[in-house]
């Protein structure tokens, strides 16, 4: 079996059923995708199919499709995100980078409200 196999056997769920069904679905041999505002975000997968995955991941990596997956990942990241990676956005990172590095903790906002208010500050 191989990941995309391994993958296309899963079954989706949604959060709410999760939830419900936890117990049974950690127990059973049948890989699950759970969907989180209708995109797979987690995959709960059975130890034995989890290490299988493993040793393709560790094929892929020994072979270089996995690097060059990523380059090509990266490549269309920074054109799909150029503003992230521009020079002043950049550094902008870096200094938060350094105020968090220094104990200062960034600030948390829980409503779009409350973020409003801090950046005005």
């Amino acid at each position: 079996m191989n990941a995309i196999s391994l993958f296309r056997s899963t079954e989706y769920i949604g959060a709410k059923e999760l939830r419900v069904h936890l117990d049974k679905i950690l127990r059973s041999d049948h890989p699950f995708r759970v969907m989180l505002h209708n995109k797979p975000t987690v995959a709960i997968i059975p130890d034995d199919k989890f290490m299988e995955l493993l040793e393709i991941m560790e094929e892929l990596k020994e072979s270089g499709v996995l690097q060059e997956a990523l380059k090509r990942f990266r490549v269309k990241s920074k054109k799909k995100h150029a503003w992230f990676w521009s020079k002043e956005w950049q550094k902008g990172e870096e200094e938060v980078d350094r105020q968090i590095r220094a104990g200062k903790k960034p600030h948390r906002a829980n409503s779009a409200k409350e973020l409003i208010s801090q950046l005005s500050k």
